[in-house]
């Protein structure tokens, strides 16, 4: 299965994953500008955007411990802003933030798994990663338990 194919396959399952968020309107959106200038796949061995600045603080714990990896070639970090509008258009506040979902699913998967961190953290690092096509994606959950849709898919490809 090509790339491209594959890209959309996987698009395909997040949205159907993500279904019953889009038809509540209490749901959250997915990230909005959602772009490479909001969140940033970075790392060494292709794709994302090496040394792109974003201000957030990369010596964070789990960024600093990724960094310290002997797999460093094989991480990627993954950067994000927190929303402020619901797909509806309404204001959300920080505070009806639980925490986010991080996605990754590698291209030999069927299934993607996902990671979940606290409302705080706008990052998340993968280390150790095998050599492969990975794809990932965030989500937002607010605090009634609603997911958003899905951040864009990004791509990084492990040499």
């Amino acid at each position: 299965m090509n790339q491209v194919n594959f890209e959309v396959k996987a698009l395909s399952y997040l949205k159907s994953i993500f279904h019953r968020a889009k038809s509540n309107s209490r749901s959250i959106t997915a990230i909005l500008g959602f772009t490479l200038a909001s969140a940033l796949l970075t790392g060494c061995g292709g794709g994302g955007t090496g040394g792109a600045s974003s201000g957030i603080d990369e010596n964070t714990p789990q960024i600093a411990a990724a960094k310290q990896s002997t797999n460093y070639a094989r991480s990627a970090f993954i950067f994000w802003e927190p929303p402020y509008t619901r797909e509806d258009g309404s204001d959300i506040e920080l505070y009806e933030l639980e925490g986010y979902r991080v996605y990754h699913q590698h291209e030999s998967d069927n299934d993607w798994q996902y990671t979940e961190v606290g409302d705080q953290q706008f990052e998340y690092a993968f280390s150790n990663l095998e050599k492969g096509v990975h794809y990932f994606a965030v989500t937002v959950l607010d605090i009634n338990g609603m997911e958003s849709e899905p951040s864009r898919i990004m791509t990084k490809k492990i040499l």
